[in-house]
């Protein structure tokens, strides 16, 4: 033998935050995602009440923070599947490792996951301050992403330089 990795399991070089085995990273990293639109979701409402005046004391900041952020982070990982696995699995594949691709598809996710609410509420038109509250919790998703699984895309198909 000629020092040739004859394994049938293909080593995965770990070159980021998390294990470089793809789809193990994809899962965590889609999680990870889910659970920073809660935590960006629960922030916006907090500003929302802000806005309308509203004191905000230091249970809502505490306690009730994390359970919209962790209930939000649930439904969008509930939700955002669909949309959000065809742009995973062509980052993977296309070894796409930029932020501006992962956070354009975490926006356009929450454009789709958007729409599909108001269609379901019942609304005929597609509201655009809905879009807006769905702009940052999916860029903030996008990014997330990206951070944790996007910017060593491909990595695993590409030969490690040792």
């Amino acid at each position: 033998m000629t020092g040739r990795n004859i394994s049938r399991r293909p080593e995965y070089p770990s070159r980021g935050l998390i294990i470089g085995d793809p789809i193990a990273g994809g899962i965590v990293g889609y999680l990870a995602a889910s659970f920073a639109t809660g935590l960006t979701v629960g922030v916006e409402y907090l500003l929302l009440q802000l806005w309308r005046g509203q004191a905000i004391t230091a249970s809502d900041l505490g306690g009730f923070l994390l359970v919209i952020s962790v209930f939000a982070g649930l439904v969008t990982a509930a939700m955002a599947w669909v949309p959000a696995i065809g742009f995973m699995i062509y980052g993977a594949r296309a070894g796409v490792r930029s932020a501006l691709y992962y956070a354009g598809a975490g926006v356009f996710c929450g454009f789709v996951c958007s729409s599909w609410l108001s269609y379901r509420a019942g609304m005929p038109t597609i509201r655009v301050t809905n879009m807006l509250a769905y702009f940052f919790p999916g860029l903030v998703a996008g990014l997330t992403y990206w951070a944790i699984v996007g910017r060593q895309a491909g990595s695993a198909a590409r030969p490690s330089s040792k």
